[in-house]
Order: structure tokens, then C-alpha cells, then sequence
């Protein structure tokens, strides 16, 4: 099989990943100004656009995976391996949760609610959701999802795909191929959530404020994505797949609002997103629009406070 692989370009002794840098940065300021248009209740145009820097969640998520398959090549299934891996992923993310976990409870209480946007109601910090978010676990209970930390959701989500990450890596490294059953079985996934609410009553699951929408499953195709870019990297045929698939997304959106679906978009919006994210990844690797940082450790350090960024902050 031709290797189409990103790390084929780049020694892996001196990674140089600045364009992964630029899209971080993008996507801090698609998710800001995502909730700027919330603050404008009235500029409905404004909105309109601003409406979309939610999508800068899925784009972190095709640079996670991105960036754990180039950094996590030779990891295996090996006990020891696994251990150190779980450990440093734990270790970049638990001190800042857990700093947003106590904060925004103080916060919420102080505030009464009302000062500070974003707060849920006191109610939601109950011993079980705390335990949950804690465990980060919180990303299989719709009443622990968002209640402690507001928009906690995606590093519960970004949380549980590092669990399943060795473990699809190792599929990849026998054949490509398997990505589709485990994209499958998401899909399915999250056909048996809905079901299962719809016998337990509920209802109006559609729409991306959802439990629906932020659950692993859902979300899982665009870490699919950033997989399957750093393994074909080079390819033009998947270059060219990008612009096609970007443009037939971008009309199934338009298509959705046209005919009055558009609260089901949630669940085609992170594959979607998911291409499209790819796709201008691939045109920043070529455009650097910050600086050149060649001290990985400088990087890292933005990862974590990217990290906790999404954490209190995503839509």
C-alpha cells in the first residue's frame, strides 16, 4: 500500500506542526465568535453567521485525532504503553477541569445566576453529575453533560475517544477499512439513543443543543476524519475528494434549511464538518498566518489551554 501518510513528509524527532497552531487559533475564534452573536439578541444577520462558530469544536476534534496518530504512530496495545498514553492525556486536561468544575460552581453561586452568561442553575451541580464529570463520564448522562461545567460536553467527548484511540489506531495499522464499521456502529450508536428516548417519552432531540448531538457517537466521525487526513496526507485523490464531498455538504446544510429540517442538521454537522475542517487544514499547511514556534514544548502548553479554553467555552 502507498504511504500517503503525513508523517512520510516530516521527521518525527522534530515535529513542526505550526499549521496545526493556526487552526487552533481559528477555531478559539470561530467558538468566540460563536458566542458573540448570542450576546446580540437582535442582530438576527449577525447571528445568522455567528450561529456557525460552533463548528470550531469539530474542528479541534479533526486536529486531536490529527495530531494523536502522528504523535502516537508507534503506540500499542502493549499494557505499559497504554498506561503512559492514558496517563499524559490525563495529566493535560484533569487540572484545568477540575479548576473549572470548582470555579464555575463558586461562580454560578455568587452570581445568583444571572450575572455571569453562560451559568447553569445550581440544581445541575448534584453529587452524581460532579462524580460523573470528575470521572469524565459525563458525556453518557444527559443531566451531567453540560450542568457543571458549561460546554464541558466536548472535552467529555474529547475525553472518550482518547479511551477508544489505541484501539481504532491499531485497527487502521492492519487496514484503513475498519474506520468504516467503527463509523458505522457510531451511526447505529446513536439511532439506538434516539430510539430508546423516544420509548422513555422524550422528545424534540433534534436540534444542536441536544444530548443527541453532543454524545461521543455523534461526534466520532469527525475524529474519523482527522484520522483519515494525517493517513492520506499526500493523496491528491483524497485532496480532491475533500473539495467534493466539502461542496455536496455544504448543499445537504442548505438543502436541510430549505426544507424546513433544518433542526436535524446535528446529525450530518460534525462529518460535514468534519470534511471541511480537513480540507482547510490542508490549505494551512501551505498558508502559515502565525508566527513559526519551533519549541514543541511552547505548542503543547497551547494545547492545554486550548483544552481548558473548549472546556468552559464551547457551544
Amino acid at each position: 500500500m502507498q504511504n500517503y501518510s503525513f508523517s512520510a513528509l516530516d521527521p518525527l524527532h522534530t515535529p513542526k506542526l505550526q499549521f496545526i497552531n493556526n487552526l487552533r487559533a481559528l477555531a478559539i475564534l470561530l467558538v468566540i465568535f460563536h458566542h458573540a452573536g448570542e450576546l446580540f439578541t437582535d442582530a438576527s444577520v449577525f447571528r445568522l453567521f455567528s450561529q456557525w462558530g460552533k463548528c470550531g469544536v469539530q474542528l479541534f476534534f479533526v486536529m486531536s485525532a490529527f495530531t494523536l496518530c502522528y504523535t502516537g504512530s508507534n503506540l500499542t496495545l502493549q499494557p505499559k504503553y497504554l498506561a503512559g498514553f492514558y496517563i499524559k492525556r490525563l495529566f493535560r486536561i484533569v487540572p484545568m477541569y477540575y479548576l473549572a468544575i470548582v470555579g464555575y460552581y463558586y461562580l454560578t453561586y455568587l452570581t445568583n445566576h444571572s450575572v455571569v452568561w453562560h451559568l447553569e442553575d445550581l440544581a445541575g451541580y448534584t453529587k452524581s453529575n460532579i462524580l460523573l464529570n470528575i470521572l469524565f463520564l459525563h458525556g453518557f448522562s444527559p443531566a451531567a453533560n453540560n450542568s457543571v461545567v458549561p460546554g464541558g460536553w466536548s472535552i467529555g467527548c474529547e475525553m472518550l475517544f482518547y479511551i477508544l484511540f489505541p484501539f481504532i489506531l491499531s485497527l487502521t495499522k492492519i487496514s484503513r477499512m475498519y474506520l468504516l464499521p467503527v463509523q458505522i456502529i457510531s451511526w447505529l450508536a446513536v439511532g439506538a439513543l434516539l430510539f430508546i428516548a423516544k420509548l422513555k417519552g422524550h422528545h424534540g432531540l433534534g436540534g444542536e443543543s441536544s444530548f443527541a448531538y453532543y454524545f461521543i457517537a455523534n461526534q466520532m466521525s469527525a475524529f474519523i476524519w482527522g484520522i483519515l487526513l494525517f493517513y492520506y496526507w499526500r493523496s491528491k485523490t483524497f485532496f480532491n475528494i475533500l473539495i467534493g464531498a466539502s461542496i455536496t455538504g455544504i448543499t445537504v446544510i442548505i438543502a436541510f434549511n430549505y426544507a424546513g429540517l433544518a433542526s436535524w442538521t446535528w446529525i450530518t454537522l460534525p462529518s460535514i464538518i468534519g470534511i471541511i475542517s480537513c480540507l482547510v487544514a490542508k490549505v494551512f499547511s501551505k498558508i502559515l498566518l502565525l508566527p513559526n514556534i519551533s519549541n514543541y514544548r511552547r505548542s503543547k502548553l497551547f494545547h492545554v489551554h486550548f483544552s481548558f479554553y473548549l472546556s468552559v467555552h464551547s457551544c
